[in-house]
Formats: C-alpha cells, sequence, structure tokens
C-alpha cells in the first residue's frame, strides 16, 4: 500500500500544481476582464453628455453589467481586495451615467417644454393674423423667424403645433396671391393711366411761360399720384419719366433765376469789363509790337488776344 502511495504521490502533486497554475490564470484573465469592463464604463460616463447617445451608450452600458454579472458567476474566485477595487471603479462609473443621464433629459425635458410654450404662443398669433390677410404675410415671416429660434423639439404635440402654424401660413399666403392678382390687374391700369400722363408732361415747355409751365406741372403731379401704384417692373421707368420733366422745369428755373439775380449780373458785368480792358490793352500791345517788327512777341500778344476775345464771347453768350 505504501508503495502505491508512493507511486501515485508525485502524480498528485502534479495535479495539484497545474490545478494551482490554471486557477492563477483564470484570476488574472478575470481580473483582466473585469478591469477592461469597468474602463469601457468609465470611458462612457466621462463623455460629454449633450454628445451622448443615450439609446446605444445605455444599451453599452446594459451589457458591460451583464458581462460583469456573467464573470461573477462562471469565473472563479478572486481576491477581495483586488476584485472590490475594480468593482469601485465599475460601480462610480454606473452612478456618474444614470446620473448624467437624468441631468441630461431634465434639461432636455425642460428645454422642450419651454420651446413647446414659445410654439404655442406663436400658432396663436399666426392664427390671430389670417383674418388680416394678405397684409399679414410680413408680420408671418416675422413669427417663422422666431419659430425657427425655438429650436427643434420631439413628440406628436409638436407635429401638431407646426400644422398648426403652417396651415395659418399657408391661408395668409393664399389670400395674398389672390390680392396680387387681384393688383396686377389695378396696377396695369394705372400704369396705362400714368403712360397718358407723361405723355402730356412731357410736352410742358418752361421757356415759352415758365409759370404756366409750374402750373401744369403741379397739377400734373397731383393727377400722376392718384393714378396709383405701377407694376413693380415699371415703377423706374414711369417715375424717372416724371422726374425728367420735374428736372427740366427746375433747371430752367434756376437758369432764369441765375440771369436775373442782381449779383449775377454785377459779376458777370465785371469779367466783362475786365476782359475787354485786357483786350483793350494786349491790342495796343500788339501793335506795338508789329511796329517794332518783333514777330515772336506779336505771336504771343495774338495767341493771348485770341483766347481773350474767346473768354468774352463766352460769358456773353452765359449772360444771355
Amino acid at each position: 500500500l505504501r508503495n502505491r502511495v508512493s507511486a501515485v504521490t508525485p502524480n498528485i502533486e502534479k495535479l495539484k500544481s497545474e490545478k494551482s497554475e490554471a486557477n492563477k490564470v483564470a484570476i488574472e484573465t478575470t481580473l483582466k476582464l473585469r478591469n477592461e469592463i469597468a474602463q469601457k464604463a468609465s470611458a462612457l460616463a466621462d463623455k460629454d453628455p449633450k454628445k451622448t447617445q443615450w439609446k446605444v451608450a445605455s444599451a453599452e452600458m446594459n451589457e458591460l453589467f451583464t458581462s460583469w454579472q456573467a464573470s461573477q458567476k462562471s469565473g472563479p474566485k478572486v481576491p477581495r481586495k483586488e476584485a472590490d477595487a475594480i468593482w469601485k471603479v465599475f460601480s462610480q462609473a454606473r452612478t456618474k451615467f444614470e446620473a448624467n443621464k437624468r441631468a441630461f433629459f431634465a434639461e432636455l425635458t425642460a428645454v422642450t417644454k419651454t420651446a413647446r410654450a414659445k410654439k404655442s404662443e406663436l400658432v396663436a398669433k399666426a392664427e390671430a393674423l389670417v383674418p388680416k390677410g394678405a397684409d399679414a404675410s410680413n408680420d408671418y415671416r416675422k413669427l417663422l423667424d422666431e419659430w425657427k429660434l425655438t429650436g427643434r423639439s420631439q413628440g406628436k404635440q409638436d407635429d401638431a403645433l407646426w400644422e398648426r402654424f403652417k396651415g395659418a401660413g399657408d391661408a395668409i399666403y393664399v389670400l395674398r396671391k389672390e390680392t396680387i392678382a387681384k393688383e396686377q390687374v389695378e396696377f396695369l391700369a394705372n400704369y396705362e393711366a400714368k403712360q397718358e400722363i407723361l405723355l402730356e408732361a412731357e410736352k410742358i415747355d418752361p421757356s415759352r411761360d415758365l409759370a404756366e409751365a409750374k402750373k401744369a406741372l403741379l397739377q400734373i403731379q397731383q393727377r400722376y399720384e392718384k393714378a396709383g401704384k405701377v407694376p413693380k417692373d415699371k415703377i423706374r421707368e414711369t417715375d424717372d419719366r416724371m422726374k425728367a420733366v420735374e428736372r427740366k422745369v427746375k433747371e430752367f428755373e434756376q437758369e432764369q433765376w441765375r440771369r436775373s439775380d442782381p449779383a449775377a449780373i454785377e459779376r458777370t458785368n465785371g469779367v466783362l469789363s475786365q476782359l475787354e480792358q485786357s483786350i483793350a490793352a494786349l491790342e495796343a500791345d500788339l501793335s506795338k509790337a508789329s511796329a517794332e517788327n518783333n514777330a515772336k512777341k506779336s505771336k504771343e500778344l495774338t495767341d493771348a488776344l485770341a483766347a481773350r476775345r474767346s473768354w468774352l464771347e463766352a460769358v456773353k453768350q452765359s449772360a444771355n
């Protein structure tokens, strides 16, 4: 029996050693796995809540917890000190993750509630604009800009609010299209009327009788304004033609005033007198230079005299 026990003993020790080594490897593997789980959980918890896809992240955290439980059930018994240290990291990560999740959705709920209240207010304002018809289109556009600033929110209630808001806008724009169509007909008629008025205005000749021209222009301007609006693509054409007539009368009146202004007349007479004196002096100098046969001097004086006479003629024409 002793011999048999002695023969078996080495094998038993070998098996014990192999089992101990295998258990050691299993513990190391389990600790490594749990540590990886804890690190992944920490990474999820440290993500910016606003950039986290919570549905995906929550599923990942649940998978990590399931893996941890599986490790506890099927894995070897690990030293409590090391196991507790890793569990603490994992537990804190889960706690932080859930706290971030609750805070994010609490803030989202508050923002959604505020946005929904604002949108309800905008819907009420938009629907109140509908009775005003086409005149409300600008105000509706302002409300639409405000709507875009309220931000996105989820839920069937928000979809219903948008449908009401959009419905109000559609009603306003339908009325606006109808109004524009009616106005287009009216504006074309106004354009034809203004064409006739402009033809009459363009016949005004202030050089014949300035007072009558101004009186006629005033009456035409009043008729022109009463004729009403014209199509947008005709506004510049008609206004430019009327302004041209107004400018013609005004410029003629200014020229008449300039010619009759005592101060202007005095200045003109002064210039004329100076030029005439200068011409007389140059003519005397030219006669002297010619008598002396000074060709160079005569040429200079002749040129100067021609220039003064040209100036004199220009001033006289301006005065007349």
